[in-house]
C-alpha cells in the first residue's frame, strides 16, 4: 500500500517538510546599482534595472506562493544578466518548488560556478539533490557548507534529513540534536528528531520528544500523526488510533493503522524509510520544448542534458580521478583525507558516488574545464596524490 497523501496525515514530514517549504530566499548579493553596472558587469544600465526589477518581482511572487509567476520572471532575468546569481538561486527555489528539481539542480550548480561561496546556491543544491534521491550527494554539500559558515540549524536539519534518507539514523539522531541546542523551540526539529529516534528503534526516546509537542498549547497536526506513527511503529496500536483520531475520520485512521503494520512487517527499517521517503524525480526522457515567452537561458538549464538522479552529470563536465579503492568505503575516507590535507584545493567539489558493490573510483567535481581540472591536479601531484582529469 503506498503511502495515502492528505488522508495519512504528515507521516512522511521529516522527509520532505524542507522539500517543499522555504523557498523564498534573503540573498546576500547585492542588488545591481544602474551607475555601476556597465562597469560590474558589462550590463547596459537600462538592462540592469530590468533585471532588477524582475529579481525583486520574482521575489515577491515567491513570497506570495506564486511559483510559476516567479519562475517566468527569474527565468527572464537570467536571460538578460546570466551572471547573476541572486537570479539563479531565486529561480532554483522556483523550479524547486514547482516539482522540477533536475532543472533546478543544473540553476544551482550555475549559481555555484559563479560564486562556489554562495550559502544559499549550496543549500539549494542539497535540497534538489534530496529531491532527486541523492542524499550522499546533499550531506557532501551540507558538510562542507556547514564547516564554511558555522553550525546553522536550517542547514543542520537538512543534513539529518540526508543521513535519514541513507538509513544512517543515530549520525542523523546527532546532527538533530546539535541543531536543538541552537533552536531549543523549533517543532520541526523536534519532529524530525523523534522519526529519527523511532527508525533506529528507540521508540521511548522518541514518544518523549514528540509527547509535549503534541499535546501542549502550540500543538500542530503533524506533530500529532508523527506521535500517531511513532506508536503505530513501536507496536501499540491503541495509542496510535487514539491519536490519529484527534485529526483524522474513521475510514483514514483504518488507513493510517494498516499502514503502520505494513511498516512493522517490513523489518527492515531501511525499507520503512525508503517508503516514507519522497520518491526520486528523474529528467524526462525527451527534452521538454522551452516556452517561446520567456526564453530559456539555455547555458543555464540544458534539459535531460544530465540524469542526476543516477548519479550522471552532464557531458562536457571535468572531474578529477583520485585512484581507484576496493570499496565505497574506502573511497569516502580517502575523500575525507585529502580534504583535511588540501582543504583549499578541494574546496567546493563533490564526491560522485557510485551506487554498485566493488572497487571504485575516488571522482571529484564539478570543473568547468580541462585547465581548471589540470591546475587542481598539478597542485596534488607536487604533494605525492594520484590524479588525472577525466571528462564526463
Amino acid at each position: 500500500m503506498p503511502p495515502m497523501r492528505g488522508k495519512l496525515g504528515m507521516t512522511a514530514a521529516l522527509l520532505t517538510m524542507l522539500l517543499v517549504g522555504g523557498c523564498t530566499v534573503r540573498s546576500s548579493e547585492q542588488p545591481i546599482v544602474p551607475g555601476e553596472a556597465q562597469q560590474a558587469t558589462g550590463v547596459s544600465p537600462s538592462r540592469a534595472d530590468t533585471v532588477e526589477r524582475l529579481v525583486r518581482m520574482g521575489r515577491g511572487s515567491l513570497a506570495a506562493g506564486d511559483e510559476t509567476a516567479a519562475a517566468r520572471l527569474l527565468e527572464r532575468a537570467l536571460s538578460l544578466q546570466p551572471d547573476n546569481v541572486e537570479a539563479a538561486v531565486l529561480y532554483g527555489d522556483a523550479l524547486l518548488a514547482l516539482d522540477r528539481p533536475a532543472d533546478a539542480a543544473e540553476v544551482f550548480r550555475h549559481a555555484l560556478s559563479l560564486d562556489a561561496a554562495s550559502r544559499e546556491g549550496a543549500k539549494g543544491y542539497a535540497r534538489a539533490m534530496l529531491a532527486l534521491n541523492r542524499p550522499e550527494v546533499a550531506a557532501e554539500h551540507l558538510r562542507e557548507l556547514i564547516r564554511t559558515v558555522g553550525e546553522d540549524p536550517k542547514l543542520l536539519n537538512l543534513l539529518g534529513v540526508s543521513l535519514d534518507l541513507q538509513a544512517r539514523h543515530e549520525e542523523a539522531i546527532e546532527v538533530y540534536r546539535r541543531a536543538l541546542a541552537r533552536a531549543s523551540a523549533d517543532v520541526g526539529l523536534k519532529n524530525n528528531l523523534a522519526l529519527s529516534l523511532a527508525f533506529a528503534g528507540r521508540f521511548e526516546e522518541a514518544i518523549a520528544v514528540l509527547e509535549p509537542v503534541a499535546g501542549g498549547m502550540t500543538s500542530d497536526r503533524r506533530s500529532r500523526q508523527n506521535l500517531a506513527l511513532v506508536y503505530g511503529l513501536k507496536g501499540d496500536m491503541e495509542a496510535a488510533r487514539r491519536i490519529s483520531r484527534i485529526d483524522l475520520d474513521d475510514r483514514a485512521v483504518a488507513n493510517n493503522l494498516a499502514y503502520f503494520e505494513m511498516l512493522r512487517g517490513m523489518g527492515d527499517r531501511r525499507q520503512a524509510v525508503a517508503n516514507l521517503a519522497p520518491k526520486a524525480k528523474t529528467p524526462p526522457d525527451e527534452p521538454a520544448a522551452p516556452p517561446r515567452d520567456p526564453p530559456v537561458p539555455t547555458k543555464v538549464v540544458a534539459e535531460n542534458a544530465a540524469d542526476l538522479a543516477t548519479g550522471k552529470l552532464a557531458l562536457g563536465d571535468w572531474f578529477l580521478r583520485l585512484g581507484l579503492f576496493p570499496d565505497r568505503g574506502a573511497a569516502e575516507q580517502r575523500w575525507r583525507e585529502l580534504r583535511r590535507s588540501h582543504p583549499e584545493a578541494l574546496r567546493g567539489l563533490v564526491r560522485l558516488s557510485a551506487s554498485d558493490e566493488g572497487p571504485q573510483p575516488l571522482l571529484v567535481g564539478p570543473l568547468a574545464s580541462r585547465a581548471a581540472a589540470e591546475r587542481i591536479c598539478g597542485l596534488l601531484r607536487e604533494s605525492g596524490e594520484d590524479c588525472s582529469p577525466l571528462r564526463m
